[in-house]
């Protein structure tokens, strides 16, 4: 469903929290005739002029039929993430339990806390972040942000680096593919053996997680993907001592932070960054697709 062919003439959204990608989403709801109101942004930014500004979280979500939170979502105890000066809404239980019945509450992916929560409550809910449509191209500056990171903290250039990127989903492929087309000497370890016959069909080097600890010993640079413990001190002893490890699975990672100071190992958990390298990029790819996916939960009702 395109834009284009959406009306949301009488729909009220509450817009709450996030960074300047919120900005083209807003802008996308506001040509559909969306009712708005926004909570936990700057008001300062010249592009929320003319919309409606709750006082409180309370007055945010009341008699809204959408409620939107970021794709980065909330913090594990429910604070949604805001720009720097901007204070963290707790989305609480109490606050939950005032959403008006059949709202929908749009956010990039649910902690474990949340979903809880909003399935005793039995709120509808739309993980758009976990969506192909967003996640596929969300990719793209993620593993541009990626190698930035890596061009920012090495002494060395990526073209004929040994790097590692564990785990073969949406980023783990576009990461892949990015490295190998820098020539980097690029090795894919993922659990599934159908992922790797993927990976050799890209011109790449595989491996089974399971045989990690045999073969970290060589890599300059890893990039880790998979949101489960896949390095933890145990491995880590055995990487390089120049190694640089990216993590970019969502919090809070797969790397044993703790360990990798211990070893003096440099590990960066680096989350965000679309909204980082290329907000309107990623702001484009959100405007683009939400609509039609939140149009789309609202008819599955």
């Amino acid at each position: 469903m395109s834009a284009e062919s959406i009306s949301l003439a009488g729909v009220k959204i509450a817009v709450i929290g996030g960074d300047r990608r919120q900005l083209a989403v807003i802008n996308a709801l506001r040509k559909m005739q969306a009712q708005l109101r926004y909570y936990a942004l700057p008001s300062s930014w010249p592009e929320l002029a003319g919309l409606e500004q709750a006082e409180n979280l309370i007055q945010a979500v009341s008699n809204a039929h959408i409620i939107l939170l970021p794709i980065n979502g909330t913090d594990p105890e429910g604070l949604v993430r805001t720009v720097e000066d901007i204070p963290a809404p707790a989305f609480t239980r109490d606050i939950l339990e005032i959403i008006p019945d059949g709202a929908l509450l749009a956010i990039g992916s649910l902690r474990p806390l949340m979903r809880s929560w909003v399935e005793t409550l039995g709120i509808q809910t739309l993980e758009y972040g976990e969506t192909d449509e967003i996640a596929v191209l969300n990719s793209i500056p993620t593993a541009e942000g990626a190698l930035q990171v890596a061009m920012e903290e090495l002494p060395i250039t990526i073209h004929g680096c040994s790097c590692y990127v564990l785990g073969f989903g949406r980023c783990g492929i576009t990461l892949a593919r990015m490295l190998h087309a820098l020539n980097a000497k690029t090795t894919v370890f993922a659990r599934r053996p159908a992922q790797l016959v993927r990976a050799q069909a890209m011109g790449l080097d595989t491996g089974l997680l399971t045989e990690l600890p045999g073969r970290i010993g060589s890599a300059r640079l890893i990039y880790n993907t998979i949101p489960a413990m896949v390095l933890p001190e145990k491995l880590l002893v055995r990487t390089e001592p120049g190694v640089l490890i990216v993590d970019i699975a969502s919090a809070p990672g797969g790397v044993d932070f703790s360990a990798a100071a211990r070893l003096g190992r440099k590990a960066l958990l680096s989350l965000g960054l679309p909204g980082k390298v290329a907000p309107e990029t990623a702001g484009d790819i959100l405007a683009s697709a939400l609509p039609g996916l939140i149009m789309d939960a609202l008819a599955s009702r």
